[in-house]
């Protein structure tokens, strides 16, 4: 550096290493913008767990859309109705349908989830109208059987409850096994709404009390849920946005 009373200059030497500084810095700052950018970008495995008539009727195809835009990242399904502790299992999200997601874990509503009743158009011609809940005991009905009073069906209409203690020649945990029931002229079936959406669709059932609201045990929506801190890796974010959309 060349110093006077009145100047500072650098000298040759010391303008070449200012350039070669500036270089550096350069390069630093692009290689940290690279970083940045590859640690934002969704890549990596993404654990997944749901029920197995959700992931049929709601999640697969959502699943396959989602691999197809965010190719550098892989899913995992687990298929079970099991509940999933995520961190025993190391699972990043989980779907629950469930009206009381678990307390200390984050949930957020995919859709909303409901039980209706149905039976055929065959089976309702030949047996008592039901116009009413209680008519129901005169009926074959199709319940989970999951626990001891899952026969125990409760309605609710404006400020009436009611509860009644059905019967049937058919019990299922499973709601697409229950359908199939109903298709097979069984009787009357508590079975999910996405599950029975095709059959309504197609005229191959009719819903049963219609303007009673069917209390089932397992009812209020399916929800993501995951552990605190889970959601910020880029690619779980991608997937749950995926899924919320």
């Amino acid at each position: 550096m060349h110093r006077t009373t009145r100047h500072l200059r650098l000298t040759d030497l010391g303008l070449e290493t200012l350039t070669r500084c500036k270089e550096i810095v350069a390069v630093a700052q692009a290689a940290v913008r690279v970083a940045d950018h590859l640690a934002s970008r969704p890549k990596g495995l993404v654990q997944i767990s749901a029920p197995k008539a959700f992931t049929r009727h709601k999640l697969h195809l959502k699943l396959l859309h989602f691999l197809k835009l965010y190719p550098e990242v892989d899913v995992q399904l687990i298929v079970s109705d099991r509940d999933i502790d995520p961190f025993r299992e190391g699972i990043d999200l989980m779907i629950r349908i469930t009206n009381t997601p678990p307390v200390g874990l984050i949930a957020r509503l995919m859709l909303k989830v409901e039980y209706v009743l149905c039976a055929t158009p065959k089976y309702l011609a030949t047996h008592p109208p039901i116009t009413l809940p209680h008519d129901l005991l005169k009926h074959s009905c199709l319940d989970l059987g999951e626990q001891a009073r899952a026969n125990h069906w409760r309605f609710s209409r404006g400020i009436e409850l009611v509860e009644i203690c059905v019967e049937g020649r058919y019990v299922a945990n499973h709601s697409e096994i229950r359908l199939d029931g109903v298709l097979s002229h069984l009787g009357v079936g508590c079975v999910l709404d996405f599950v029975a959406k095709q059959a309504f669709d197609q005229g191959l059932i009719t819903r049963v009390l219609p303007d009673w609201e069917f209390l089932a045990n397992y009812h209020g929506g399916a929800y993501i849920i995951y552990p605190q801190g889970r959601h910020t890796a880029p690619k779980c974010r991608a997937l749950m946005e995926h899924l919320l959309k």
